[in-house]
């Protein structure tokens, strides 16, 4: 028998919530800061915890002279991804530190893995601060 030892939260309280974009019953409405013109109806519960979160690296820039960061998740969290991308309502994810609105992400779609990437950071330095978020699993900065 294997045993599979997880740390208990190596991100320091990331999390991700659903977001609506319209008025949803249960859920708070948020302004994100890179999300000010209209709030999102954010549910109270974690969608995705930050134990879920295996590693996290910057990417970039592309073409376009944007950067990512791309996140390995833990299958269940893949699946969970998924799940989302397959409703028939659009949906967002809130990215949370310690139960405070750091980020939007306007839309979730289906992975093919476990790898996710967030697109379209302007800077290298506004893409290391998302990456900052995951601690323990982010990679060293070269």
């Amino acid at each position: 028998m294997i045993l599979l030892e997880f740390p208990f939260d190596a991100t320091s309280g990331l999390e991700l919530r659903v977001a609506h974009r319209n008025e949803t019953p249960g859920c708070t409405a948020v302004a994100f800061p890179n999300q000010r013109l209209l709030p999102v109806f954010v549910e109270p519960h974690a969608y995705i915890r930050g134990n879920e979160f295996v590693s996290a690296r910057l990417a970039g820039p592309d073409e376009a002279g944007y950067f990512s960061v791309e996140v390995e998740v833990r299958e269940t969290a893949a699946r969970k991804i998924n799940k989302l991308a397959k409703k028939s309502e659009r949906v967002g994810m809130g990215v949370f530190r310690h139960g405070r609105p750091v980020s939007l992400i306007q839309a979730v779609y289906g992975t093919s893995g476990r790898r996710l990437s967030w697109h379209g950071f302007e800077t290298e330095q506004a893409a290391r601060a998302m990456l900052q978020l995951f601690g323990a699993a982010a990679a060293p900065s070269p």
